[in-house]
């Protein structure tokens, strides 16, 4: 079905706007209501876009809506076809009642022909109740070509399966955490593997299962995540929940940052590994112990949506919110774990010193929301949906560029440090982006520019795709959002979605200091991490650097400044007193990435430096 076919529902919602394109539509929201789902994909060598979603069956009364079907661009997203397909054309809706699609352009010898060009697909299905496994498949982009699969995944005790992503060559990745029947949590976490012979992709599963610790009840892992490098040999895997058993029983319940990781292409995977955010300086910081309102335990707390990429060193940046956690006056009350105040922090791992690094981000207005659409509860009542700061992390096809988007107020909206922030409904689109260990471009609210009026505060359920589009000197991130049903703005009933295009970030924008806060330990065995002896991070400039970099406001008495390359040979070292600015030629070192350390009286600080 081609553009011209547009539903009522996206003419009626979007008005006139060059800059933002309608889509296709689906049987409801819930295409775009799980935010760890991958369902926009691109390839910059054949110009293509692709967004998959669920089929509308008031366009189309003879399907269900268990039916995939896509929208694609061959113009880079200027025009679209719309509602193509079905993929699925087995489905039922009753004993494989296919959901949550998600897609992967397949294009590994960089095809320029959209034609010659191969996509992915996944989703979950369902035997008229609890999820039974995936349904997958491939089709040409020019929609010929389909297969189709369903396989039952661990016995039938699978949850919904997000995070698709590519790896090495022929290979696929999709992540999910164990259910019984009955929905209740069995604690397992499911790697899902893909390997393509031919137009073919097998899918077998991998189990681990973290020693879970306060988080026993229905929801014990939360927002799961796997991503890979551009070369697919280092992977990453992310989750929220808590395996670390806290010194003080007040504190349990808060939601931590845990991973599994690989280095040799998925082969094997070691952790978890989790992150006492409670550990960082930047942390203690950004959430001192409260004077006011009710006694706040200082334990900080990750909230409950997350994204993870890996950038081309395989190094993880897993976004996401957080907060102070629980309260006493919470746990007394029996209501256990809440978030308070929120910001948005990039977690990372740099390989090359074997230290986590916390980037601020920026400061969240709003951690949440009521009324972005209604549902119908399990006693047939209307109640109002709520959506948090939907966090969305990209990279460019490369890895050298990361890019975090995000939901957010325009206005301040949490009132006070024990506030709970449930209040307005705004949710605008924000973006920000980063050179990893080098700079970061200031933030932008998307859509509160004059290109995208259309969308304004109502950018509810967007999906990122995990590439970028690339354009000389800049990146272009291909945005989707969902457009509630206008009459009833029920998820539940018939959806449309719309492409934002042109969210354009110049290269030369990525020039600002990254705040960041580096934990002085190793990730070397699958235990948690706990009182780790910390290591600020050091500011030189210029970074990159040419003929020198400076070093300001050396105090120590005692100063030596060593600089080594990343094999950990030392190939410049100098020993100094208290300096205003030290100056360090760095002529006649050979172009490439450097470890800085600074060793002031004992204490030690260091960054990456990347010579010209």
């Amino acid at each position: 079905m081609k553009k011209l076919l547009l539903s009522l529902l996206s003419l009626t919602a979007l008005g006139a706007n060059a800059q933002v394109v309608p889509l296709g539509s689906a049987a409801n929201m819930l295409t775009l209501l799980n935010a760890n789902m991958h369902c926009v994909s691109v390839s910059d060598a054949c110009s293509s876009l692709v967004f998959i979603h669920r089929s509308d069956p008031t366009l189309f009364p003879t399907e269900n809506p268990a039916f995939y079907r896509y929208d694609i661009s061959t113009d880079n997203g200027v025009t679209f076809d719309i509602n193509k397909g079905p993929l699925n054309p087995t489905a039922n809706n009753t004993s494989v009642s296919c959901r949550y699609p998600q897609v992967l352009i397949d294009n590994p010898t960089n095809a320029t022909n959209p034609a010659n060009v191969n996509m992915q697909y996944l989703g979950t299905y369902h035997n008229g109740g609890d999820w039974d496994g995936i349904t997958t498949g491939t089709g040409k982009l020019d929609n010929s070509g389909y297969t189709e699969s369903n396989t039952n995944i661990n016995g039938g005790d699978v949850s919904v399966v997000t995070s698709m992503c590519k790896g090495a060559a022929n290979t696929f990745w999709a992540t999910s955490y164990s259910i019984d029947a009955s929905n209740v949590n069995l604690g397992d976490i499911i790697i899902l593997k893909g390997t393509q012979t031919g137009n073919n992709v097998t899918w077998t599963s991998t189990i681990k299962t973290p020693n879970w610790d306060q988080h026993s009840g229905s929801i014990k892992a939360g927002s799961l995540n796997i991503a890979f490098d551009p070369t697919g040999t280092n992977g990453w895997i992310s989750f929220l929940g808590d395996i670390r058993s806290e010194l003080d029983v007040n504190i349990d319940e808060v939601y931590d940052l845990n991973f599994y990781k690989t280095n040799d292409a998925g082969a094997t995977w070691t952790g978890p590994y989790t992150v006492n955010l409670n550990d960082f300086a930047l942390i203690q910081s950004i959430y001192p112990v409260p004077t006011t309102g009710t006694t706040v335990i200082h334990a900080v707390s990750a909230a409950f949506e997350s994204d993870l990429a890996v950038d081309k060193d395989g190094q993880p940046h897993m976004f996401f919110t957080m907060g102070y956690g629980s309260s006493e006056s919470d746990i007394a009350a029996g209501n256990g774990y809440s978030i308070r105040a929120s910001n948005m922090f990039d977690l990372s791992y740099d390989i090359s010193i074997d230290r986590f690094v916390l980037n601020f981000v920026a400061r969240s207005n709003q951690l949440r929301a009521d009324s972005i659409g209604f549902t119908t509860d399990a006693n047939g009542a209307t109640i109002a949906n709520t959506e948090d700061q939907r966090p969305q992390v990209s990279t460019s096809p490369a890895g050298d560029i990361v890019f975090f988007t995000w939901a957010d107020n325009i206005e301040q909206n949490i009132g006070g440090i024990d506030t709970v922030i449930e209040s307005a409904t705004a949710r605008y689109l924000n973006l920000s982006a980063m050179v990893p260990g080098v700079a970061r471009s200031a933030n932008r609210v998307i859509s509160n520019e004059a290109a995208y009026s259309a969308v304004g505060e109502k950018a509810y359920f967007f999906n990122t795709a995990p590439q970028v589009q690339r354009k000389p000197n800049a990146s272009v991130i291909p945005v989707v959002y969902g457009i509630l049903n206008p009459i009833d703005k029920k998820l539940e009933s018939t959806a449309s979605f719309a492409f934002m295009q042109n969210i354009e970030v110049l290269d030369d924008s990525i020039r600002y200091l990254i705040q960041s806060d580096t934990l002085g330990f190793e990730v070397v065995s699958p235990t948690s991490i706990t009182n780790a002896t910390e290591i600020k991070a050091l500011e030189i400039y210029p970074n990159p650097a040419t003929t020198h970099f400076c070093v300001a406001n050396v105090t120590g008495n005692k100063n030596t400044i060593r600089i080594t390359n990343l094999n950990g040979a030392v190939v410049y070292t100098t020993t100094f007193s208290s300096s205003i600015l030290k100056t360090i030629s760095t002529k006649e070192l050979a172009a490439g990435t450097y470890i800085v350390e600074l060793e002031s009286d004992g204490k030690i600080t260091k960054t990456k430096l990347t010579k010209n």
